[in-house]
């Protein structure tokens, strides 16, 4: 499964997410997503990817060093993205 940027995931327990940014790492996709609240975007930035177990398919949030790596990763594609659209 793979989330496109700029998509809305509503979870099983009806959390939305707002994917910022996606990227490839290493052979796995991971997004950059926002919690979104009555329509509002809140700035509670998260790193998850998706994990396919008996047939469904589960969002798992990344932690630890890999997620402060993957921020970094994001922030940069970010600034980056900002850059070239000056």
């Amino acid at each position: 499964m793979y989330f496109a940027k700029n998509e809305v995931i509503e979870l099983y327990n009806g959390k939305k997410h707002i994917v910022v940014d996606t990227l490839s790492y290493e052979g796995i996709y991971y997004y950059y997503v926002c919690e979104v609240i009555d329509e509002q975007v809140i700035d509670n930035i998260k790193v998850i990817t998706t994990k396919s177990e008996n047939g469904q398919l589960f969002i798992k949030t990344i932690t630890g060093p890999l997620e402060e790596k993957l921020k970094a990763m994001f922030e940069k594609n970010l600034k980056d993205g900002l850059e070239t659209d000056e």
